[in-house]
């Protein structure tokens, strides 16, 4: 793929100060060239279509997760645990732990009722989270230009099961989570005073990157219609964990420095934040998508929509089953 900027603009400007450095047009045709296919895919517009969504039915996903995590873990241990991992991904809010124990205990009246209602419940809550995935694989399908040969009930089936598998990593990581802490309390005290603070920071930065490593590999690995070749979805998933590792912080310091979203919101600031929060984390996740795209075309000299057209795998890209 040859890269040359297009934008008329940026070539009077580069014109006028006499920019000739081969380095600086090559980035400015990279930055080009993204801007124009975000643009062209209406990036934006379906990152907030995608954030409502995410708003609208992860209440009924937290729901079917916390339900069926709990049926082999008590409500204290699974609300601690999802609160200390939601905080990994999520800006900290100290509100976050209430709004998850209002959360369990609606499930527990649900069951409480009848259980006859309370599995009715689940499998309709089932069906409306497996929305959120479908909205998502809607703009993971615009960005990469793939078709959708199948069924709806088909994707719609795919959707339900990548929910309950998500809720049983969930399940098995809230079971190893207390092994690591035994071994981080372990390894806590064998270390100097002085490095406690820092091995702290680290783990807490590390378990952080592995939870986002496995919630992207998931996405970018079963969300599209058809399976991206291995180049494509590390670039992709490896984008997403860095800049939303990056942007959780800079989001953070945003709302509790900058912003003036409590004076405006009041006591719906948290609503508020976190609806911003969730449209730059899917604009992210697009983005990051563009970026997978785009280094498949220029790596490989060769348009990724060629390769998801033909029926025969390219020798170039590299799919394995990772």
């Amino acid at each position: 793929m040859k890269l040359e900027i297009k934008d008329k603009t940026i070539l009077w400007v580069l014109e006028k100060l006499r920019i000739k450095n081969k380095i600086v047009h090559g980035i400015l045709a990279v930055v080009d060239t993204l801007i124009t296919r975000i643009d062209k895919n209406h990036s934006f517009l379906i990152a907030a279509g995608i954030a409502f969504n995410i708003l609208l039915y992860v209440i009924p996903m937290l729901l079917v997760a916390l339900y069926i995590v709990n049926l082999t873990i008590g409500a204290d241990k699974i609300t601690s645990f999802l609160t200390e991992q939601l905080n990994l991904i999520i800006p900290q809010n100290p509100m976050l732990k209430d709004v998850l124990t209002a959360t369990l205990n609606e499930v527990y009246v649900i069951f409480a009722k009848s259980s006859l209602v309370g599995w009715i419940g689940i499998f309709t809550l089932l069906w409306l989270s497996s929305a959120l995935l479908s909205s998502l694989r809607a703009g993971l399908n615009t960005v990469f230009h793939i078709s959708t040969p199948k069924t709806y009930f088909f994707y719609k089936l795919q959707d339900i099961i990548l929910i309950i598998v998500i809720s049983i990593l969930i399940m098995i990581m809230s079971f190893v989570q207390p092994i690591i802490s035994v071994v981080q309390s372990y390894i806590v005290q064998l270390a100097p005073d002085i490095l406690d603070t820092i091995f702290n920071k680290v783990y807490i930065l590390l378990f952080s990157l592995a939870n986002s490593f496995v919630l992207f590999y998931l996405i970018f690995r079963f969300v599209p219609n058809r399976k991206m070749p291995r180049s494509v979805r590390m670039v992709s998933i490896f984008s997403c964990v860095i800049f939303v590792e990056a942007s959780r912080y800079i989001f953070a310091w945003y709302i509790s420095g900058v912003s003036a979203y409590g004076k405006f919101y009041g006591t719906y600031a948290i609503l508020a934040s976190m609806a911003v929060w969730v449209y730059y984390l899917t604009f992210i996740i697009l983005f990051s998508a563009e970026l997978g795209k785009f280094y498949y075309d220029w790596r490989y000299g060769e348009n990724l929509d060629e390769y998801i057209k033909n029926v025969n795998i390219s020798p170039k890209a590299d799919t394995d089953s990772m």
